[in-house]
């Protein structure tokens, strides 16, 4: 599965937890935000984290950013034990960026509150904006090709990586509906 105008085949991680075989769809800004961006370099760790980003329906690089953000913060001093709920966030430890992950979701402290609503609401709160991976409000995406690139995140129709060539806002976006998927191809995505 693919977007219509991208070139790369999003490959599929078969995770098994607890009796159950999971397949989870990854590719490289899952690997990104929920792995090297979190030091976490267990690839069990790593697929865990993305079900569970998607199990929750959390966007996966704006979860990874704002962890990668309170790690930091944490680290420096920033924020405690007391702000956290006594989860000591640090880099690679993938168990407990589950239950962080699971606290932004429920949000039972106005620490997680300000983590749901994004890294720089988080820093402009407790500081740390100088670490806030942020462009224009948004959390930064995997794909750093230059300045180019970073102007498109700030100024871009879509605020992403996709807003900068091979795709423009005069073109369509490459993916269709389910209702419109080409016959004999269940399960794929095209484009017109």
């Amino acid at each position: 599965m693919h977007c219509g105008f991208c070139a790369t085949f999003c490959p599929h991680g078969v995770l098994a937890l607890e009796n159950k075989t999971s397949m989870i769809s990854y590719d490289y800004e899952l690997i990104y935000a929920l792995g090297t961006m979190l030091g976490v370099s267990d690839p069990e760790g790593a697929l865990r984290l993305m079900d569970e980003v998607e199990v929750w329906g959390l966007d996966a690089m704006s979860t990874g950013v704002v962890l990668a953000w309170a790690t930091e913060a944490q680290q420096r001093g920033l924020v405690g034990e007391q702000e956290t709920g006594g989860l000591l966030l640090a880099w690679g430890d993938w168990q407990t960026y589950l239950e962080a992950m699971s606290r932004i979701v429920e949000q039972p402290s106005e620490f997680y509150r300000a983590l749901a609503r994004g890294a720089e609401h988080a820093a402009a709160r407790y500081g740390g904006r100088e670490f806030a991976l942020t462009f224009g409000g948004n959390e930064m995406p995997g794909y750093h090709t230059g300045p180019a690139a970073h102007l498109g995140y700030l100024l871009g129709a879509r605020h992403g990586h996709l807003c900068n060539a091979p795709a423009s806002p005069s073109r369509r976006c490459g993916c269709r509906s389910a209702s419109s998927r080409r016959p004999g191809r269940p399960g794929r995505w095209t484009s017109r």
